[in-house]
């Protein structure tokens, strides 16, 4: 997979400009990689754990616990629409009409 987002970047370069390569390397990249340790660490957090693997008939999140959870998953969901507005724009840019003097530099 790296070897792929390498050979990207460069065609992005040689056909769209250096700002589309950074963009991509610098924007999206780093987008996805932050996305993917979010999920990660929310996968294996000790509130997910207990949901999953509940130790006992009371063990119930608390308030507190229920709270952060749910404020993370915002975050998240969030982070991934940004990500997804963020793909749009840089997709759109493929095409010679959705290039203006403003956007698609």
């Amino acid at each position: 997979m790296v070897s792929r987002a390498l050979v990207y970047g460069n065609l992005f370069e040689e056909f769209y400009g250096n700002a589309r390569r950074g963009e991509y390397e610098y924007g999206i990249q780093s987008d996805f990689n932050k996305i993917t340790t979010q999920i990660v660490d929310l996968r294996y957090s000790s509130t997910v754990k207990k949901l999953e693997f509940p130790q006992g008939v009371d063990d119930e999140l608390s308030q507190t616990e229920a709270t952060e959870l749910k404020a993370k998953i915002e975050r998240l969901n969030k982070n991934l629409d940004d990500l997804n507005v963020r793909i749009y724009l840089f997709t759109s840019c493929f095409e010679k009409k959705q290039r203006t003097s403003l956007n698609c530099q």
